[in-house]
């Protein structure tokens, strides 16, 4: 409730607090619901590692991140079970805007919170929302693999999506259920990557 008094924060981390981490998300969706716009307007970090955060939370996080247009770095590892509810809230959220949401995103950082196939293919199907993504770090969530890698070959492959993804430099998707035909199509899409350094498989 008290982030509503502070216009001008730039960098929010509540890291290592058990059990938090869906209180947080709720009283803030709450506050910002009420607010003109200007709470977490200037707000580039944000950093929720291990905090128990649950699908509930994970939910809220993703129909909030609309109110933060200048975010940077998103960080929610090690939170089991908020994965598929926050990148399926954050799709919705995304399909519904102008692409001001996430227009500034470069890091996203999501291992180890129980991305399924479902949310796999939810972040695949966002990619072509976050034009200035640089780092995506996925790893240990197994089952997400597979389908992450369908969507960003479909998304690679239209025409009119040249410029998706143009900055991607690294992905790390280690421990998430990749198969051998899906490693394979991810290293040749890897390659022609324009800004692509770093890929750990």
């Amino acid at each position: 409730r008290m982030l509503s008094k502070m216009p001008v924060l730039e960098d929010l981390e509540i890291n290592d607090n058990s059990g938090a981490g869906d209180a947080f998300c709720g009283s803030l969706e709450s506050v910002l619901q009420q607010q003109d716009g200007s709470t977490l307007a200037k707000l580039r970090i944000l950093c929720i590692h291990r905090t128990d955060l649950s699908a509930a939370g994970g939910s809220a996080l993703g129909r909030m991140l609309s109110k933060m247009p200048v975010l940077e770095d998103l960080e929610i590892n090690d939170n089991s079970g908020a994965g598929d509810a926050f990148c399926g809230s954050l799709e919705s959220v995304l399909q519904q805007q102008d692409g001001s949401t996430l227009a500034k995103l470069r890091i996203l950082c999501i291992h180890r919170t129980d991305l399924s196939a479902a949310g796999g293919s939810a972040l695949g199907r966002m990619l072509s929302k976050m034009p200035a993504l640089e780092d995506l770090q996925m790893q240990y969530n197994n089952g997400a693999g597979d389908s992450f890698c369908d969507w960003l070959k479909a998304i690679l492959q239209q025409q009119d999506n040249s410029n998706v993804l143009s900055r991607f430099r690294k992905l790390q998707i280690y421990n998430t259920g990749l198969g051998t035909s899906a490693l394979s199509t991810l290293k040749e899409l890897w390659s022609l990557l324009p800004a692509a350094e770093e890929l750990r498989t």
